[in-house]
């Protein structure tokens, strides 16, 4: 057989097995979320929820075939969640459909002046708060006037500076499990609120982040553990090149 009668039947051979998995009935149908470990605002019941039209009817329905479905549409569907990064569909052999769900991560939770609560994604990206859904993060409270409607990303110069607060915290494993809140004062300055000592923390502005959250640990492993978490009442790090304990 010639090379271009080869490539003839491997084209006809190619055809045929994609009419034939067109012509499968949807059998099963698997939900696979990204991340795996870690913190979830969606399950799998969640996630074929979202396959609903507005009617309340799915897009799919077991037993049709697999050339019926509109697989571009219900990506496009999941992919309006908020909560959602990114999705696909893959059609495998056997009728069933995966589901590929890539989850956003919030970053920290915001509660406004208003009393109104949304999670901060590290991409700066707003995410519903679900009352019944919560999920373990660092809190940001205080003095914050911008809400979740206000933008879809977060549009504040104060908002902005919190995202390389939490980002640094999150980097450390020491600070990232020993702060949980983080108050604005009315002059815009963070204050960390600890788990472990009676104590908060004055960071001031978002400069020098780093260079304070090091000098900060080295006052808690060389100076509170001497002395005690209970010695003092407020740790500054506003100035430059030193901790002061009051």
């Amino acid at each position: 057989m010639s090379f271009l009668g080869l490539l003839f039947l491997i084209t006809v051979l190619a055809i045929a097995v994609v009419i034939q998995q067109k012509k499968q009935a949807l059998m099963s149908v698997e939900v696979v979320l990204h991340p795996e470990k870690g913190m979830f605002f969606l399950d799998e019941q969640q996630v074929l929820k979202l396959l609903q039209k507005p009617d309340g009817s799915l897009w799919y329905t077991m037993g049709m075939e697999v050339g019926e479905m509109r697989t571009f549409e219900m990506v496009k569907q999941l992919r309006k969640s908020p909560y959602i990064q990114d999705a696909s569909i893959h059609m495998g052999y056997g009728g069933k459909m995966r589901v590929v769900v890539y989850q956003r991560e919030p970053l920290f939770r915001v509660i406004n002046q208003q009393g109104i609560s949304y999670y901060v994604e590290k991409s700066g990206i707003k995410m519903p708060y679900m009352p019944f859904f919560p999920v373990r993060v660092p809190v940001l409270t205080g003095f914050i006037a911008e809400g979740p409607a206000d933008s879809t990303h977060v549009s504040s110069d104060l908002l902005r500076q919190s995202l390389l607060l939490f980002e640094e915290l999150s980097t450390d494993d020491l600070l990232s499990a020993q702060i949980e809140q983080v108050y604005v004062d009315k002059n815009k300055g963070f204050i960390l609120i600890p788990k472990v000592g009676n104590h908060t923390i004055v960071v001031g502005n978002s400069d020098r982040l780093q260079e304070k959250f090091t000098y900060l640990k080295v006052f808690y492993l060389q100076g509170l553990n001497q002395i005690g978490w209970d010695k003092y009442t407020e740790i500054d790090l506003r100035f430059k090149g030193q901790v002061v304990g009051r």
